[in-house]
């Protein structure tokens, strides 16, 4: 599969999988077109220096992310995806504010 051809399935499973709409491939720089807060970069050769240096280029700002889908992953479904940790915990408490009242907190032995 092309490397340009990797970039378009990973936007496209984006979209399905998480609804946000107007999610476009720019293969010139390696970008998925998202609205804010949403940022995206693709890594898709097996370089992982390069996967690296695109978290490294991130803004600071919203919600940034790269993708990596290299030949080594048998799908796109099992592209890993790094952000920096300040955003992965706002990720998770958002997430855990929409389940909250769905999940038992306690502990075991409590």
């Amino acid at each position: 599969m092309k490397r340009s051809d990797k970039g378009k399935a990973v936007t496209r499973y984006l979209g399905a999988a998480s609804g946000i709409p107007l999610l476009f491939w720019d293969g010139n720089d390696s970008t998925i077109q998202a609205p804010y807060p949403y940022c995206a970069r693709v890594s898709t050769d097996a370089a992982t220096w390069r996967f690296f240096e695109y978290l490294r280029e991130m803004p600071n700002n919203g919600v940034p992310f790269v993708i990596r889908y290299d030949k080594y992953l048998d799908s796109v479904a099992d592209a890993i995806v790094g952000t920096r940790l300040s955003v992965f915990s706002g990720l998770l408490a958002a997430h855990y504010d929409t389940i909250r009242d769905r999940i038992d907190t306690k502990r075991k032995g409590d």
